[in-house]
């Protein structure tokens, strides 16, 4: 009778040890540390079959427990959605330059996450050929012929645009973060890409097109529901990111990044959809005061600006 006790006893402890570990789990969240400590930053794929090894020799990165290979999320539970009703933040989040746009954590999105969003896609500026491209003064020292050569009224926003432009694409890099160039054609944009990851044999994978958006429009701000997720480019491999500035003709300040790239389904109150590139970086640039976490603790994301282009080694 006492062994029986005993075991009984022992089978009890075993399945409280149990559902202990279970309760731990759960309650762990979305994100877990990468207790291999070979990570590279970038995301796993939660098992997905045939999804990329992440890059070795990188810091700890931290990996997500719902898969996000090539497969996409089709959202989540009733229960799930209840409890996140009130907890899901809602961000405002301007699609001009690159340099607006507001930023947010990874963890907020997920199909069935709210964000309050503006949408405006702008007529598309030319894209000169290279010949005629470099025969126009791109720099501030000529902002006087640049105007005149491209019959703009000194005083006007369109005048601003320009100077600011060419402010950004002359300035300094910041701190910390890498050099960003300028091209002014799309010839010099391969170039630079070119020049950036060492080999002329590159392609262009991703481009922000938000094409469900008719060109030329503004869709008023407005709540949207992310309808799915799709991971493009695993985070740690070099990219040269391409954003288009605002100017009379197609000018683009590009840059180095190993940031991951998703595109990004939305779906708004008025049933406005919209498609547009996310990218998620280990080290968030710049730093958001509203963000209240540590630059590198967590993937932050914001979308890509219209046109952007993303080149990458074949």
């Amino acid at each position: 009778m006492a062994n029986l006790l005993t075991a009984l006893l022992l089978l009890l402890v075993s399945i409280y040890a149990h559902m202990y570990t279970v309760a731990a789990v759960i309650a762990s969240g979305l994100y877990e540390d990468d207790p291999g400590g070979g990570g590279g930053g970038g995301r796993s794929s939660g098992g997905a079959k045939g999804a990329p090894a992440p890059p070795t020799g990188c810091s700890r990165s931290i990996k997500p427990k719902r898969p996000m290979g090539e497969e996409v999320w089709r959202g989540k539970d009733a229960r799930e959605e209840e409890e996140e009703e009130e907890a899901s933040p809602t961000y405002t989040l301007p699609l001009g330059s690159h340099l607006d746009t507001a930023f947010f954590l990874l963890n907020h999105l997920y199909p069935g996450s709210k964000m309050t969003l503006h949408f405006t896609r702008d007529a598309a500026a030319p894209m000169l050929p290279r010949a005629q491209a470099d025969s126009i003064p791109f720099t501030s020292a000529k902002i006087r012929e640049i105007l005149s050569r491209l019959s703009v009224p000194a005083g006007s926003l369109a005048a601003e645009d320009i100077r600011s432009t060419l402010a950004e694409c002359e300035a300094p890099p910041l701190s910390g973060v890498a050099a960003q160039r300028c091209a002014t054609s799309f010839e010099s944009m391969v170039d630079l890409a070119a020049s950036c990851l060492g080999t002329r044999d590159i392609h262009l994978p991703a481009m922000s097109r938000l094409s469900l958006i008719k060109e030329g429009s503004s869709v008023p701000t407005q709540a949207y529901v992310v309808e799915s997720i799709r991971l493009l480019l695993v985070a740690g491999g070099d990219i040269v990111a391409c954003h288009r500035m605002p100017y009379p003709y197609a000018v683009f300040v590009c840059h180095m990044t190993k940031a991951a790239v998703y595109a990004v389904t939305l779906a708004g109150a008025d049933r406005t959809k919209a498609e547009a590139l996310t990218a998620c970086h280990k080290d968030a640039w710049p730093q958001d005061k509203n963000i209240a976490v540590v630059p590198g603790a967590l993937p932050v994301c914001h979308f890509l600006s219209q046109d952007s282009m993303l080149w990458v080694r074949k």
